[in-house]
C-alpha cells in the first residue's frame, strides 16, 4: 500500500505511512539493497492536506473502536 504526501515548499510531508516508510527505511539500511531507496506514494494536492489529515484521523479513530 503507498503512503500518502503532499508537496511542500521544501520537499514533501508524509500525511500517512509512517511506519511503512521507516519499514523500507530500515531496510535499506540493514541490506544496502537498491529495491528499498523508494517508496510507492499517492501525491495529494496541497490545498486538500486538511481534509487528508481529517479522514485519516476518523479512520484512525474506526480503528480504536
Amino acid at each position: 500500500m503507498p503512503i500518502e504526501v503532499y508537496e511542500t515548499d521544501t520537499g514533501f510531508a508524509l500525511i500517512s505511512g509512517y511506519r511503512r516508510l521507516l519499514a523500507v527505511q530500515t531496510l535499506h539500511q540493514t541490506t544496502s539493497d537498491d529495491q528499498y531507496t523508494t517508496v510507492p506514494a499517492f501525491i495529494r494536492e496541497s490545498t486538500s492536506r486538511q481534509a487528508c489529515l481529517l479522514y485519516t484521523s476518523d479512520a484512525a479513530d474506526d480503528l480504536l473502536c
